[in-house]
């Protein structure tokens, strides 16, 4: 007995460590600045059916997410970049990218409102851009990475926010 409880102990705590290693960490939380890295060409399906390539992505100012349906802190993230797209209305696109069927996020995406587009993209896409942790969020200026947040959103959200008023040349009121 005390041997399958030892067995079934162990099977819990490598299926959580797949679970949770793989949803959050790579650096949790984390941001950093990008250098000059260029957004790399793709194609990518919303559930809707429209395609869309880099070009959408090419002018002004750009945040690229990187979720999947089963992460639950990118149900938060998802959150985050919808007041993103609200506070910064006409003044930049959001864009969010997984590698699964983006007909998954439908009933969150109507529950939460979202005001952007989830995209289809191949791992090809998130190898090309290093990404290592999920959910990761980039700043893209003219599809150049600006600023990097990887994980669960944090404590560097008003750093993301303050970045995007700095490039779009936005004084936050006093």
């Amino acid at each position: 007995m005390k041997f399958s409880s030892l067995i079934a102990f162990a099977v819990l705590i490598a299926f959580m460590m797949a679970l949770f290693g793989a949803c959050g960490k790579k650096s949790d939380g984390e941001a950093s600045s990008a250098g000059d890295r260029s957004f790399p060409d793709f194609n990518a399906t919303a559930s809707d059916g429209k395609t869309y390539s880099a070009k959408d992505l090419s002018k002004g100012v750009t945040v690229a997410g990187f979720t999947v349906s089963w992460c639950a802190p990118c149900a938060s993230e998802l959150e985050a970049l919808q007041e993103i797209q609200s506070e910064f209305a006409n003044e930049l696109s959001v864009f969010v990218f997984t590698y699964e069927d983006p007909s998954k996020f439908d009933s969150l995406s109507s529950a939460l409102r979202l005001e952007f587009p989830i995209l289809q993209a191949d791992s090809a896409l998130f190898k090309k851009l290093s990404i290592e942790a999920i959910p990761s969020r980039l700043l893209l200026q003219d599809a150049r990475e600006v600023l990097r947040i990887s994980g669960a959103p944090s404590f560097e959200e008003e750093e993301f926010r303050e970045r995007i008023r700095q490039i779009l040349g936005i004084r936050e009121s006093a």
